[in-house]
């Protein structure tokens, strides 16, 4: 292997972490995250994890499944994503008299 320089093909795997050049935090690709994961936890609510289907999650989102399964994995990966990123809307409240450590 050669040296690794940090560009495609030298063996890093730099060039493929997303950087000032390649997000965009309010394009389309954030668009269709937040629709796949706003339609995941709507189809959850619905149906419930074990009958949670990946092609009732794209069509509700307007996308199509391999959109979701190159992003998310599988089933277990997209349902954990959109957990996460609900996860102040999911966390219970703290308890009584608990202070967060120093």
């Amino acid at each position: 292997m050669g040296k690794d320089t940090g560009e495609p093909g030298t063996g890093s795997v730099e060039h493929l972490r997303a950087d000032s050049r390649t997000s965009r935090p309010g394009g389309r690709t954030a668009r269709v995250g937040q629709a796949v994961l706003d339609a995941t936890i709507a189809e959850l609510s619905e149906v419930g994890y074990a009958a949670l289907r990946i092609e009732s999650v794209a069509e509700r989102a307007g996308v199509n499944k391999t959109t979701i399964y190159r992003r998310w994995g599988d089933k277990a990966g997209l349902v954990a994503t959109a957990f996460i990123d609900r996860r102040d809307e999911f966390a219970p409240p703290p308890a009584a008299g608990y202070r967060e450590p120093a």
